[in-house]
């Protein structure tokens, strides 16, 4: 199932929820685009607001995760609605990814930026999250998430490939919580132990990312924590092929 609505038995009218008016926003857009209503009010909303407002909307770093969480998957869904940018997905994908096609306070951004630049720390993309860019733009530096990075945020991109986890909307005051029970699914679902469980096949985010997990003992005691070996197990690591393919039952 790609989309989850909420988890913990809470409800998107719960009262108090969402602590921001922006991270709001961000959780009924990707509400609007499960159920193909129309998100371009919001999207004008968000491309004319001050960022001196956003940035005092968006106080603690549970807000700007839930919120940056929220609008990565409702771009990424928005843009797999428009033909030419499913051939873009399909032929040129760094171009679907790096393209700065939308705008959030007077300021153009990409599915990259997002990623890579808010949810990651102003992170070098292909530096498996070993390396940091010297000069970022005012937006990164006033709503990115802080330091260290929250490993578990990989649990919860969507790209639209067959390999990405499913969506779930992000509520500030349990994002911490969902985060957890997104990891421990998809740690259960893209994990596979073979040959006896002497080698260890992990998704191939964890690869490409390798760095925001920690060092190897580090990354160990992840897995153990999230019940994908046992703590005496040390398992030769190898990691599985993405898969591309475009999740189309996201529009059914």
């Amino acid at each position: 199932m790609w989309f989850i609505y909420l988890l913990l038995g809470f409800t998107l009218s719960s009262p108090c929820l969402a602590q921001s008016k922006y991270a709001q926003l961000s959780a009924d857009m990707l509400v609007k685009i499960k159920g193909h209503q129309d998100i371009d009010p919001d999207l004008a909303n968000l491309a004319t607001v001050s960022l001196d407002t956003l940035a005092k909307d968006l106080t603690n770093q549970d807000d700007r995760k839930a919120f940056w969480l929220n609008l990565y998957n409702t771009y990424t869904q928005y843009s797999l609605t428009d033909i030419k940018l499913l051939n873009d997905y399909a032929n040129k994908r760094s171009r679907f990814f790096n393209d700065r096609r939308f705008n959030i306070a007077h300021t153009s951004i990409s599915l990259k930026d997002i990623e890579h630049g808010m949810l990651r720390h102003s992170s070098i993309s292909w530096s498996q999250g070993r390396l940091r860019k010297l000069i970022t733009r005012s937006i990164e530096r006033k709503l990115r998430i802080d330091r260290p990075i929250d490993y578990r945020i990989h649990a919860a991109l969507n790209c639209g490939a067959h390999s990405c986890p499913p969506i779930t909307i992000y509520i500030p005051r349990i994002v911490n919580e969902q985060l957890e029970f997104a990891m421990i699914n998809y740690m259960a679902d893209a994990t596979q132990l073979k040959q006896g469980g002497e080698v260890l096949i992990l998704p191939r985010v964890i690869y490409w990312f390798r760095g925001d997990f920690g060092s190897k003992r580090e990354l160990h005691n992840i897995l153990v924590r999230y019940n994908v070996i046992k703590e005496i197990e040390n398992p030769k690591i190898k990691y599985a092929p993405w898969d591309w393919e475009l999740f189309t039952r996201a529009f059914n």
